[in-house]
């Protein structure tokens, strides 16, 4: 578990105090390191919790090549099988971390890239060159990842808590007041005003010259449905090798694992 930041100034200067404070608010999430990057109206924040790599070499924001720069949670499980796939590219790799992985199949196969991970995330992506933001979820929404817009920001953020450094007078929403939690997850709102979830299987483009917005689908879960056998044995079989396979490429880790079943 990581946490993950973003502010976008509109109309007034940047304050490099508020994605700190941002940052604080979720130190819990990202106890052994933070940072932070400008360009220009944005700021990127982001906590970590090291799980692949621990040394300084998975420290984000993150950048290989300048161009590209990426805040990061979560954990793509495939990693390691599309890190052979863009060496085969001539992508070189400067450390473990599933994150450059992420970023340098942002590079290769820009928003298509998201089709070709097993796991889960929040991210944001920047690209220096097109002066653009990609916000990601993953397909079932397992990381969350908070938006706030008003006249003067566009933010994003792991948790709630850190949007109230951005605009302290934050208010509830009267309509979703009351509405279980679950629901309110489901139809991608929160109980308060201004502040909603990124839904899962959704990215967020922002071109940063005119802050126009583009809400995209990149996952269709109709077109993955597994093939159902008339044979319970096989069912079985299948089953089994599934939950073996998924169960062994979520034991790739650096540190200690538990379970709790």
């Amino acid at each position: 578990m990581c946490g993950i930041n973003g502010i976008i100034f509109k109309d007034q200067k940047v304050n490099v105090k508020k994605i700190l404070e941002m940052n604080e608010l979720i130190s819990h999430r990202g106890p052994d390191q933070s940072g932070y990057i400008r360009h220009e109206n944005l700021l990127l924040g982001h906590t970590r919790l090291s799980i692949l790599d621990t040394s300084k070499k998975g420290s984000q924001p993150m950048s290989s090549d300048g161009r590209y720069w990426i805040v990061y949670n979560g954990e793509v499980y495939n990693y390691l099988e599309i890190k052979e796939e863009l060496i085969n590219k001539n992508y070189k790799f400067y450390s473990n971390t599933d994150t450059e992985v992420v970023l340098n199949a942002y590079a290769e196969w820009g928003e298509k890239c998201f089709e070709k991970f097993n796991g889960e995330w929040a991210l944001a992506i920047l690209d220096k060159k097109e002066n653009s933001l990609i916000i990601s979820r993953d397909g079932i929404g397992y990381k969350p990842c908070y938006v706030f817009e008003n006249n003067e920001f566009f933010a994003f953020s792991s948790e709630i808590k850190p949007l109230f450094c951005l605009y302290e007078s934050l208010k509830f929403d009267p309509s979703n007041l009351g509405i279980a939690s679950e629901s309110l997850f489901y139809s991608s709102k929160t109980v308060f005003e201004n502040i909603n979830q990124l839904t899962q299987g959704r990215l967020i483009n922002i071109n940063l010259n005119s802050n126009e917005k583009k809400l995209i689908r990149w996952d269709y879960p109709l077109s993955k449905l597994p093939k159902i056998s008339p044979s319970y044995r096989e069912n079985t079989e299948n089953y089994y090798d599934l939950l073996y396979k998924s169960t062994k490429l979520r034991l790739r880790s650096d540190v200690n694992i538990g379970t709790s079943l």
